[in-house]
């Protein structure tokens, strides 16, 4: 029997309590257990703002079928190239701090007309480039300043993704249930890809890309493996351009989670994310 503390830990409403937009509650902190909760019935995270997090299950949600993702035929020639390699949860942690903190300008330096009250939060960037400093100003910047400020004063952008979601997330990849695909151009990570594995069913969460097509590279060799392990679809959550002409489609929320209900009953093959890069097939899309 489940004690108080651990009913609390995984508590969350229904989908079907879900208001128009898809917010289902708010305030609940990313804890293990209430992510693995959330992701089993169709609810994903996403902060209202810096220090509200948000639950959600949008209706209708966007999924892609492994059989419908389409590429054109001149990326499928770009795939099979040799310039860009790909590999699977090789930096896990370096993709998701990239899809949190991204350049807004890469060759953009501090500005020199820092005002005195954030000197002593960015003085160390100018000379180096440290991502966990950029997350430290970026983090005190967007709570007690705005995002805009920390744009422009650090030369990055952030996104939904906080430290708090961060460091969930990596207890997730360490238990084995986050993942991420990774591309690399000359020996350097230049874009990826990561979300969450439940049965049958990879819940996508975030990419990013330091090089054109970096992330759709990306995106294909996850579509490649996911076939290869037995996996039923990609819960894309919502509906993006690139998506659309992937071949995502909108399905009603009572469907999805039927879909989800039937994917987590079902396990992926056996060698599933145990794979090395020297070991990943050819592109076949």
């Amino acid at each position: 029997m489940n004690s108080e503390s651990d009913i609390s830990d995984l508590f969350l409403p229904p989908p079907d309590f879900a208001f128009a937009n898809g917010l289902v509650t708010w305030g609940c902190s990313p804890t293990t257990e209430r992510l693995l909760k959330a992701y089993e019935i169709g609810i994903f995270p996403q902060p209202i703002h810096y220090d509200l997090m948000g639950w959600w299950s949008p209706d209708p949600r966007t999924v892609l079928f492994l059989h419908d993702f389409r590429v054109s035929k001149s990326f499928k020639k770009k795939c099979r190239k040799s310039e860009f390699e790909t590999s699977v949860d090789r930096a896990f942690e370096d993709v998701i701090r990239n899809c949190a903190y991204r350049l807004s300008k890469p060759t953009m330096r501090v500005s020199k007309n820092v005002p005195p009250y954030l000197k002593r939060y960015l003085h160390e960037l100018e000379d180096q480039n440290l991502l966990t400093i950029q997350e430290q100003s970026l983090c005190y910047l967007v709570r007690f300043v705005d995002r805009e400020t920390a744009t422009k004063y650090t030369g990055y952008s952030t996104t939904w993704i906080t430290p708090e979601i961060i460091d969930a997330y990596l207890k997730l990849h360490d238990l084995g249930h986050a993942h991420s695909i990774e591309t690399w151009h000359e020996g350097k990570l230049v874009g990826g890809l990561y979300g969450v594995s439940m049965g049958t069913t990879f819940s996508g969460e975030s990419m990013y890309s330091h090089k054109n097509d970096a992330s759709k590279i990306a995106l294909c060799r996850l579509v490649q493996v996911l076939r290869e392990w037995d996996y039923d679809f990609i819960d894309c959550q919502e509906t993006t351009p690139m998506l659309w002409k992937a071949g995502a489609t909108e399905l009603p929320r009572s469907r999805f989670r039927k879909m989800l209900e039937d994917a987590s009953k079902k396990s992926p093959s056996s060698n599933a994310w145990n794979i090395s890069a020297k070991e990943l097939s050819v592109f076949e899309i």
